[in-house]
Order: structure tokens, then sequence, then C-alpha cells
């Protein structure tokens, strides 16, 4: 099992390592910091995101919470797949 600071970097190691079978990956949702599935969850990536590792993405367990909030900062809501094909 891996562990990563931030989503940025789980998703780098995953990239750099296509040969492992991920069972599951799990993120915190931005607003209450609840442990998600990630890929069921939304995300938004923006500069203006403060992240651990400065990857500036945040994870939503419900698609209005991601729109409100990247709606705030001019940033548009990305899925899981979206996400990993934009690195």
């Amino acid at each position: 099992m891996s562990k990563f600071d931030d989503i940025g970097d789980m998703l780098a190691y995953h990239a750099r390592h296509p040969e492992l079978e991920v069972r599951a990956r799990f993120v915190h949702d931005y607003n209450t910091e609840e442990c998600i599935l990630g890929e069921t969850a939304f995300y938004v990536r923006s500069s203006q995101i403060v992240s651990p590792m400065g990857h500036g993405i945040a994870a939503f367990r419900d698609r209005s919470a991601a729109e409100t909030f990247a709606g705030g900062i001019g940033a548009s809501v990305l899925t899981f797949d979206a996400l990993r094909a934009a690195r």
C-alpha cells in the first residue's frame, strides 16, 4: 500500500508504474476531509489551490460542491479519468 500527501503525487506515481495493480484509490473531500473513492470523486485543478506538494488539485464527493468551488476560482470540474488524461 502506498500513501501520498498530494493527489498529483499519486497520479504521477501510478503513471510511472503502470505495471502495478491498483485495487483502490482514496482521496479526501476538500470540504469535509472525508475519505472517498478517487475514481468516483470530482476534481478541481488550479494554481489557486494550496495542496501539500503544490499540484493544486482538490477532490470533492459531490459534483455540485466541485462546481461551486470551481466557479469561485474560474476553474473547471474534472472526473478522475479526465484528470489523469490531463496530466
